[in-house]
């Protein structure tokens, strides 16, 4: 008999994928790959019994404070739960953060070897080597988040603009190998005033039976 998950997933989306209820799993990749599925205000994914939901919290020195943003999950990163979940298909051991500079609303269409033209991906502009990684925590209630642990973008110039941030599969910056997993773009740009000053940002993804 097909087991419905592997004995051991390192990759810490699928990981958190298998909390949802296995009865369901199967029906879900059906509905997904017939495109029976919707989005509702907040940008949250369903499918059949499953909600998946993603929000980035962001923080600099641009007088906005704190915000909150809705992710949107795109097809490539719901293939990629579904397959390394259910399919033993390819499992990612860390994931990163990406922030870009673009304008242009992140579509479901967007995927890792698009991201970096589509969403004009910085990359000179912070001081980080690669991507930053987000460090997550053990899946629990059915989220996971680095909120003990943020990723941190530094200016590497003064007046750093950035419009949204990216979660995907490989660090190197501009890479277009693996998978874009969410994307989202702030309703208002982040702003990074000197060189120094740094964007904290917090990523809480949350999959559940609706």
């Amino acid at each position: 008999m097909m087991k419905i998950f592997p004995t051991r997933i390192s990759d810490p989306v699928a990981n958190l994928a298998k909390q949802l209820h296995p009865k369901h799993w199967r029906e879900l990749g059906r509905f997904f790959r017939n495109h029976k599925w919707e989005r509702d205000d907040d940008g949250d994914l369903l499918i059949s019994h499953a909600r998946i939901h993603g929000e980035y919290e962001t923080v600099a020195p641009d007088g906005l404070g704190t915000v909150v943003t809705p992710n949107l999950l795109t097809t490539e990163g719901c293939n990629h739960i579904l397959s390394a979940t259910i399919a033993g298909g390819t499992q990612y051991t860390t994931w990163y953060i990406a922030p870009f500079s673009g304008t242009d609303t992140p579509l479901d269409t967007w995927t890792a070897s698009s991201f970096a033209t589509a969403a004009t991906e910085l990359s000179t502009t912070y001081s980080e080597a690669t991507r930053v990684a987000f460090n997550e925590s053990a899946p629990s209630s059915k989220s996971t988040n680095n909120t003990a642990n943020p990723a941190v973008f530094t200016a590497a110039t003064d007046s750093v603009t950035i419009w949204g941030v990216g979660l995907l599969s490989h660090s190197t910056k501009r890479s277009t190998s693996g998978v874009l997993l969410s994307a989202a773009k702030y309703g208002s740009a982040r702003t990074l005033p000197t060189s120094g000053d740094t964007l904290g940002v917090k990523y809480t993804l949350t999959l559940a039976n609706s």
